[in-house]
């Protein structure tokens, strides 16, 4: 196994290798920061490498595993992390300029998960400003690995590039309306919104209390699971079901027909057939509120952003991107009956 291969390697890959000792943990991530310094700054992915913390936790894994000290399948695994979850000792940015970078007194409780589990943080990765839709000019986009003048999306645009860039297998975003699974669409992996309240924000920056989830981004369904696994210290197991068993609703009415969309309708009914060929059982689902939903997604998270945000407001209101600021101030103007009648619509 040459090292200059092991860049898109899946985690289930990466614990052989480690385990019948073809690579270690060193070897990993000493590749992953050969391929960061050949793909950065024209990725701009990372806001933080954390070179030398990777490597001496990839040495300290390196000589666990040598010694029979197995943490599971996470152990030694490259992880970056959004640069809006707390890392100890480690600036967190937000991707904004409206104050210093500030350094953690304390690991997010995905984090220590993380830790506990074996696996090393590689860096901190950069995202829309607060997660709020918009880049920082100073900070810039990430641009796609496919098409590196094209967006990455966002807002955890820098978790999906590092991934599909072959940087890392797995990555950390967090999605109050999106913000995981648009990247994950633009970049061409696996990205997944969980269960509200499945993964712990403590010690994630919010955007929005009623909104926010933290979750994986990787390469392939199964790795996502075990991300997942490890940050909601919930087994996810990826068991092997006969397309037979399984039954598939279809919300044909949110199919686009446009000439942008029109591909990407393409590429999901070619699935569904395959799918169909192989026994999976479809029928079309009518969600009658389904198109109200984004409509009073943007009620609830700007009122509750422009709270998040009062007091960095009121501190440096110009240190914000011109479109984030704008999106604050709308907040500010909710009036509360509508928030009110948004979360009840949340709720139903």
């Amino acid at each position: 196994m040459r090292i200059t291969d092991i860049g898109f390697a899946d985690v289930t890959a990466l614990g052989k290798w480690y385990r019948d000792g073809t690579l270690t943990p060193a070897d990993v991530v000493e590749q992953a920061l050969r391929r960061l310094a050949e793909l950065e700054p024209t990725l701009n992915a990372f806001a933080n490498p954390m070179s030398e913390m990777a490597r001496t936790d990839a040495r300290r894994a390196t000589v666990e595993l040598a010694s029979g000290l197995d943490l599971g399948p996470m152990h030694g695994i490259p992880v970056a992390i959004k640069d809006l979850i707390e890392v100890v000792g480690v600036p967190t940015g937000y991707g904004s300029r409206v104050q210093p970078s500030q350094t953690a007194s304390r690991d997010a409780t995905l984090v220590a998960r993380l830790r506990s589990a074996g696996a090393i943080l590689l860096g901190k990765t950069n995202l829309l400003e607060y997660a709020y839709g918009v880049a920082h000019p100073e900070v810039r986009q990430t641009n796609n690995p496919h098409d590196p003048g094209r967006t990455a999306g966002g807002s955890s645009g820098g978790s999906a590039a590092a991934v599909a860039a072959g940087i890392v297998p797995l990555a950390v975003g967090t999605d109050t309306g999106g913000s995981i699974r648009i990247p994950a669409a633009y970049c061409g992996i696996v990205g997944l919104k969980p269960s509200f309240g499945l993964v712990p924000l403590e010690g994630v920056f919010p955007l929005s209390w009623s909104l926010d989830h933290a979750g994986p981004l990787a390469r392939n369904a199964e790795d996502a699971a075990l991300l997942l696994s490890c940050l909601s210290c919930t087994p996810m197991p990826i068991n092997k079901i006969a397309l037979g068993d399984i039954r598939i609703g279809l919300v044909q009415s949110q199919f686009s027909t446009s000439a942008l969309g029109r591909a990407v309708t393409d590429r999901v009914n070619v699935a569904i057939e395959k799918l169909r060929r192989g026994g999976a059982q479809f029928s079309e689902v009518s969600i009658s509120d389904l198109d109200f939903a984004n409509r009073n997604l943007i009620t609830i998270l700007q009122s509750e952003a422009a709270v998040i945000h009062a007091e960095l407001y009121a501190h440096n209101a110009a240190g914000y991107a011109a479109g984030t600021r704008a999106q604050i101030e709308a907040g500010s103007a909710v009036p509360a009956i509508d928030y009110v009648r948004a979360r009840r619509f949340q709720t139903r």
